[in-house]
């Protein structure tokens, strides 16, 4: 019974260390090369499709990541009222990397938001595991 407990704790202990690594995000490993027309073509069209007062989570080619709502959608740019920041930025559709409809509300130890999508996984990752878990204590013991 004492091993079972001990290998409890140690997976439950496995389970938050994961989860932390996700949620942190990548060191960046420096600047990217500039985004190709049709790169810049694809951001445009995301931008349009989340729209004026849509939020966004917005990734430059430099590392940087905005959170907020749109504001204004023009021909070469757009602009954005970030919500950490609190004042509106623009940036040009071939400065970034990545764009994705809403924003992670909480943050994380650094202080950062987490992305939705990352959100999930984590969310899923902790949910599988501790089912795991459940499943091999309740196999363990018969």
């Amino acid at each position: 019974m004492k091993a079972l407990h001990h290998s409890t704790l140690r997976g439950l202990w496995l389970l938050v260390w994961l989860a932390l690594a996700l949620a942190r995000p990548p060191a960046g490993l420096g600047q990217s090369p500039p985004a190709t027309p049709a790169q810049a073509a694809r951001i445009k069209a995301a931008v349009e499709k989340i729209g004026v007062a849509g939020e966004i989570t917005v990734e430059s080619l430099a590392g940087e990541r905005y959170h907020g709502a749109i504001t204004e959608i023009e021909a070469v740019s757009f602009e954005l009222a970030e919500v950490d920041l609190q004042q509106k930025v623009s940036l040009r559709y071939d400065e970034v990397k990545k764009v994705s409809k809403g924003y992670g509300r909480k943050k994380n130890i650094h202080g950062q938001r987490i992305p939705p999508r990352r959100s999930r996984i984590v969310a899923i990752a902790v949910l599988g595991g501790l089912f795991g878990l459940l499943l091999f204590g309740a196999l363990g013991t018969k």
